[in-house]
C-alpha cells in the first residue's frame, strides 16, 4: 500500500501576540531581577547588622575578660593593702595629735594621712569597679535624682568654685533605675565636671539637665529614654582622650584614679543605657557635655553584672576595713 503525503501548514502567530507574550516573559524577568536585588540588599543588611552584634559581642567578652581578672586583683588588694593602710592611718593620725607642738613634724604626719587616704580612695575605686552589681530598678523622678546628686556633690562645686546649675522642667520625668547607682553614676560625672570647669578661666558654671528622647539599644532595638545631661564650661576633650575616657585607669588628671567614668560606663551598660560625650557646640570657651541614657522603661530584665556594688555596701565594706585596720593597730 502506498504511503499517502500529507502536507500540514504551520502558520506563525500574528506579530502582536508574539510581541505581548515577549513583554510578559520580560515582566516576569524584570519583577524576578527586582526581588532578587531586594532579597540581596536584605541579606546583605542582615550580614551587616550580624557583623555590628558579632563585634559588640566580642568586644563585650574582652572587658569582661578584663573585669574578671580585675576581680581578682582586687581581691588581694583588699586583702594585702586595704588593712595595712588602716594601721597606718591610725599611727599617723595618732603620730599628728603628739605633735601638736611641733607643727614642722606634725605637717609631716597629716601628708601621711592624706596620702592614705588617697590610697584608700584608689582601692575603694578598684573594688567598686571589680564588684558584683545587682540592680534593683524602680520608678524615680529624674528631675529629683538631679536635685540629689546636686546635693551630693555641693561640696565639690564650692570647693572649684564653680556654680552647679539644676534647673527643673515644668513637666514630670520618670525613669524605671537604681536610685543609688544612678546617683554614684552622676556624682562621678558632675565631680569631673566641676574640676574641668573649675580649672578654666572665665565663668565657671556645671549644668545638669534631663531630657527626654529616643535610644537605640546595643542590641539595635529602640526606646525611650531619659537622659541626664551634664555640661560645663571647662576646657573641652580632644578626640584622642574622648577615645579613652571610660578604659579603667586612663586618667588625665594626677590625682586621679582612672575609674570614675569606667564605672559610669557600668552602670549606665547594667540599665540597658548609652554613656556619650562630645564638646559643646554652643560656647566660645569651649567644654564638654556628658550624657548618659537610660532606658524610661528600665533594665530588659534583672541584671547581676560582675563590675560593682552597692553604694551602701560599699560604704559597710569601708567602715569594717578602717575597724580592722583599727584593731591591728
Amino acid at each position: 500500500m502506498k504511503g499517502v503525503a500529507v502536507q500540514v501548514e504551520v502558520k506563525d502567530p500574528p506579530v502582536a501576540a508574539r510581541e505581548a507574550e515577549l513583554a510578559t516573559l520580560i515582566e516576569s524577568f524584570n519583577g524576578a531581577v527586582a526581588h532578587l536585588t531586594a532579597t540581596h540588599e536584605q541579606l546583605q543588611g542582615e550580614v551587616s547588622r550580624l557583623k555590628g552584634e558579632l563585634a559588640g559581642a566580642r568586644s563585650q567578652l574582652h572587658r569582661a575578660r578584663e573585669l574578671a581578672a580585675l576581680g581578682e586583683m582586687a581581691a588581694g588588694i583588699a586583702h594585702e593593702v586595704r588593712n595595712p593602710l588602716g594601721s597606718i592611718r591610725l599611727y599617723a593620725e595618732a603620730l599628728a595629735q603628739d605633735l601638736r607642738d611641733r607643727p614642722q613634724e606634725r605637717g609631716v604626719a597629716e601628708r601621711i594621712v592624706r596620702c592614705v587616704s588617697h590610697l584608700n580612695a584608689v582601692v575603694g575605686d578598684v573594688l567598686a569597679f571589680s564588684r558584683e552589681m545587682v540592680l534593683e530598678p524602680e520608678q524615680q523622678d529624674a528631675h529629683e535624682l538631679c536635685e540629689a546628686a546636686q546635693e551630693l556633690c555641693a561640696a565639690s562645686a564650692e570647693g572649684a568654685e564653680v556654680t552647679l546649675r539644676v534647673p527643673r522642667s515644668a513637666s514630670q520625668c520618670f525613669v524605671v533605675c537604681d536610685r543609688g547607682y544612678v546617683l554614684q553614676a552622676l556624682g562621678n560625672v558632675i565631680r569631673n565636671a566641676c574640676e574641668a570647669a573649675g580649672e578654666a578661666p572665665g565663668e565657671r558654671i556645671v549644668e545638669v539637665r534631663v531630657v527626654e528622647r529616643p535610644l537605640r539599644r546595643a542590641d539595635g532595638s529602640a526606646c525611650d529614654a531619659v537622659a541626664f545631661v551634664v555640661c560645663d564650661t571647662g576646657a573641652g576633650v580632644s578626640e584622642a582622650v574622648r577615645e579613652r575616657m571610660f578604659n579603667p585607669f586612663f586618667t588625665t588628671r594626677k590625682a586621679g584614679t582612672g575609674l570614675g567614668l569606667a564605672i559610669v560606663h557600668r552602670i549606665v551598660d547594667a540599665h540597658g543605657g548609652a554613656v556619650s560625650i562630645h564638646n559643646r557646640a554652643d560656647a566660645e570657651g569651649g567644654g564638654a557635655v556628658v550624657a548618659c541614657d537610660f532606658p524610661q522603661a528600665g533594665p530588659k530584665a534583672p541584671t547581676n553584672v560582675v563590675g560593682l556594688g552597692t553604694v551602701e555596701a560599699r560604704l559597710a565594706q569601708d567602715a569594717q576595713a578602717q575597724s580592722v585596720g583599727g584593731a591591728a593597730a
